[in-house]
């Protein structure tokens, strides 16, 4: 505080501005009151005195930057983006591919051959009233223009299933060794120096179920691999 009231009335003396000396007679409460002297008199001789020091109080960061305008940036195409960003995401791919962001939810749905409300776009059956038949009339249907999104969401759905779940190269490599060398003997793979995590017959039985499970079709080539072995040898 002390320092930028220096560097304040410091700039003033030199420039002349506020009337030089009668602007610090007009400002004496708030001089002795910083700088604590007893007589007006002595600040201007402190502020006037041979090399005198006045310290620089450094600015603030991004205070003097002006800020521009940037009339090179194309604030439609800017504005569409942000709303295409905070819009919500479809999962599905093939309706995202297809998708017009200018329309409705609604007309979108109904371009693709698609129902937003399932219990609007079933047709009704006839009631009968005392007897007789009352006919119900049904709503035009829209046009599908994208027919196409339809034919793959029917043609993904009739893939087979795919597994997620696998099991470790390790693990299968495991129950290999353990089949190969002793059979069904689970008492002996437990004693086993393979057996590096001390597996109980119990636990390399399921494993050994686990794999079964998994890769039934490799299995059964393991096994007859094994018998074909048993067979030469013997």
């Amino acid at each position: 505080m002390i320092e930028t009231v220096i560097k304040f009335y410091a700039r003033t003396w030199k420039s002349g501005l506020y009337g030089g000396r009668e602007h610090y007679q007009s400002r004496k409460p708030l001089i002795l009151s910083v700088f604590g002297f007893g007589d007006v008199e002595h600040v201007w001789g402190f502020l006037t005195a041979p090399g005198a020091a006045v310290c620089e109080v450094p600015k603030a960061k991004g205070k003097t930057r002006r800020q521009k305008f940037g009339y090179n940036v194309n604030r439609k195409r800017l504005n569409r983006n942000a709303r295409r960003k905070a819009a919500p995401r479809i999962e599905c791919s093939h309706i995202r591919h297809a998708w017009d962001h200018t329309k409705s939810v609604r007309q979108n749905m109904a371009e693709m051959g698609l129902a937003m409300d399932p219990n609007k776009e079933v047709p009704l059956r006839k009631r009968k009233v005392k007897g007789m038949e009352v006919d119900v009339e049904e709503k035009p249907k829209d046009l599908v223009r994208k027919p196409y999104v339809v034919n793959d969401l029917e043609a993904e759905a009739r893939l087979p299933e795919k597994k997620g779940n696998t099991l470790s190269h390790d693990l299968i490599e495991y129950v290999h060794y353990m089949v190969e060398n002793h059979g069904e003997d689970y008492k002996a793979m437990t004693r086993d120096e393979k057996n590096y995590y001390q597996d109980t017959p119990k636990q390399i039985r399921n494993k050994i179920n686990v794999y079964k499970r998994f890769y039934p079709i490799e299995w059964q080539s393991f096994v007859d691999s094994l018998q074909n072995k048993k067979m030469e040898v013997d």
